[in-house]
């Protein structure tokens, strides 16, 4: 896989660990998160959350161009694989939201080629996709 540009939508604990680890072998990463805080913390190399040796890792990969990041999918790319990775909160009534799986959804879809790979990597029950 480490010939293939990987988008990541959603830069939460899941999302950046899991690009941070395939950017460090190797594979060209894209990460997407519309959350500005994030996206101003990952500028400084640094995490929004705590995690052993992450910023050091972030640090490495962002340096090596193998890990790049920002709000929205580039409308000229070269994604073969999309992996969405938003989060479900649940609502008032304890059910999972899934609007930010539909938005990612939206945005992968009007952005991918044909023969793309898209992976959900939220936690759904089973039919969602």
């Amino acid at each position: 896989m480490s010939n293939e540009n990987v988008c990541i939508v959603g830069l939460g604990y899941v999302g950046l660990t899991l690009g941070v680890a395939l950017a460090k072998h190797g594979v060209n990463i894209f990460g997407v998160e519309t959350n500005k805080e994030i996206i101003n913390s990952l500028k400084k190399n640094k995490a929004h959350f705590s995690e052993k040796g992450l910023n050091e890792i972030i640090t490495e990969v962002v340096s090596a161009k193998n890990f790049k990041f920002s709000d929205s999918i580039p409308k000229d790319n070269n994604f073969s694989v999309y992996i969405i990775t938003v989060g479900t909160p649940l609502d008032e009534n304890g059910n999972p939201r899934l609007d930010m799986i539909t938005n990612a959804s939206r945005e992968v879809a009007t952005n991918m080629k044909d023969g793309s790979l898209i992976i959900l990597r939220s936690t759904v029950e089973l039919g969602t996709t």
